[in-house]
């Protein structure tokens, strides 16, 4: 008993010890162990992103365009690094903006309507029905002013030009008082002498006062199936002619460009604009077979691409649309053409850099055959002794809705899905 006494607190933790083991062996305690082990699983998360966070490595802000190398900041952000980094937001913010605005300025630039006040809607019925004529007109202006083109003589030409010759030499004949005429065969000789030759002369004429050759009736050609003759444009129409310009005035203005210095189809870098194709429907809106209806799709079908431009939206991308994968999106509508020339070899490379300059043009596709000068000179193209190459380039030009949507027909921005809401300028 004295033993007890003497330890007897001893003996109750040998017996609390004794219990406790006894409720773990009996007692239903597997719950708690659960428990406990879950919030030290949430425990080591917690202190797992602390970890990361303290030795996650960090950088100060870019802010300078020049470069792209970020700074690694050596210790945790304070507040001065912190407002380092909001202001560095708004100067990007900013700086994207002014691109944003920038960008759809200069696609803009250049772009007017031939007509006004004929698109989106036609308020000057005189303007709708003068618009075929003023759509040819520009295209003329195009090829003979601003290209200074011309074709190789024709038949006709050739057989005015030969009889306004002998004209000029028949005055030469000498008709004595008995009626005849000993030099007619001398002069006749002579004249078909100069016959031969006409045609080369009339062809090095054409070349010397030209810049280029373009085919009236195969380039800048208002389409019949778009601009039927004599009637009244619909907006579809219209639309279609217009953005066909746009594309085909900013063709233009690269050939002129690169054929600046030139005086005549010997010296310039492109000798002929063989092919300009758009498309009748240039925003493949599904009204190409309807160019000339007044409403849009009766299933009410729509684009997915609509709503105002906003750049703030990814832009989607379509693997198989083209090399650069772009699609038409509520930012900007694609439009694929093509473009064939005659060029002279060595310049292909400057053309091609040419393009795309303060353009919103971009080439798919390059294919290149050589050309048999002397060939294309029987032919009436004279195009002098440096080496040329035929050209066929597949492009697509981009236009931004942040403008074009103001000058959208309503049926235009029903195919394309855009809230008629959006439309103004």
């Amino acid at each position: 008993m004295a033993f007890v006494k003497k330890n007897l607190i001893s003996l109750i933790c040998a017996l609390v010890a004794v219990l406790t083991l006894v409720a773990v062996f009996v007692w239903p305690l597997d719950g708690f162990f659960d428990t406990l082990k879950e919030k030290a699983t949430e425990r080591a998360k917690v202190q797992a992103k602390l970890n990361a966070v303290k030795n996650k490595q960090r950088f100060i802000p870019v802010i300078d365009i020049k470069t792209q190398k970020p700074l690694i900041l050596t210790k945790f952000p304070s507040q001065q690094i912190i407002t380092l980094g909001e202001n560095a937001q708004k100067v990007m913010r900013k700086q994207s903006e002014d691109m944003y605005l920038y960008a759809w300025k200069l696609n803009q630039k250049g772009h007017e309507l031939i007509v006004k006040n004929v698109l989106p809607v036609m308020m000057d019925q005189a303007a709708g029905y003068s618009f075929r004529k003023n759509f040819i007109e520009a295209l003329n202006n195009l090829r003979n002013v601003e290209l200074k083109a011309g074709i190789p003589p024709t038949a006709e030409q050739v057989k005015l030009r030969e009889d306004a010759l002998w004209e000029e030499m028949k005055k030469d004949i000498i008709t004595l008082p008995d009626g005849s005429k000993p030099n007619e065969q001398v002069v006749a000789d002579k004249f078909n002498a100069e016959k031969l030759k006409l045609p080369d002369v009339m062809k090095k004429e054409m070349a010397s006062e030209y810049k280029m050759y373009i085919d009236p009736t195969k380039v800048f050609v208002a389409s019949p199936a778009v601009l039927p003759p004599d009637t009244f444009p619909t907006p579809q129409a219209v639309w279609s002619s217009q953005v066909s310009y746009w594309i085909y005035s900013d063709v233009v203005s690269s050939i002129k460009e690169l054929n600046a210095n030139s005086t005549s189809v010997l010296d310039s870098p492109i000798k002929n604009l063989i092919a300009l194709e758009v498309p009748l429907d240039p925003f493949n809106v599904g009204v190409g077979q309807r160019i000339g209806a007044a409403e849009a799709p009766a299933d009410g079908s729509t684009s997915p691409t609509g709503g105002r431009p906003d750049p703030t939206i990814p832009i989607p991308e379509n693997a198989t649309a083209s090399p650069t994968k772009r699609a038409s999106n509520n930012l900007f509508d694609v439009v694929n053409f093509k473009m064939i020339i005659d060029i002279e070899a060595d310049k292909i490379p400057l053309f091609l850099k040419t393009i795309p300059t303060n353009r919103f043009i971009t080439v798919t596709r390059v294919e290149m055959n050589p050309v048999d000068s002397q060939i294309q000179q029987i032919r009436g193209y004279v195009y002098g002794p440096r080496p040329v190459v035929t050209l066929t380039l597949d492009c697509e030009a981009l236009f931004m809705r942040e403008w074009t949507i103001a000058w959208m027909p309503k049926e235009i921005r029903a195919a394309l899905g855009i809230p008629d809401t959006s439309a103004k300028p």
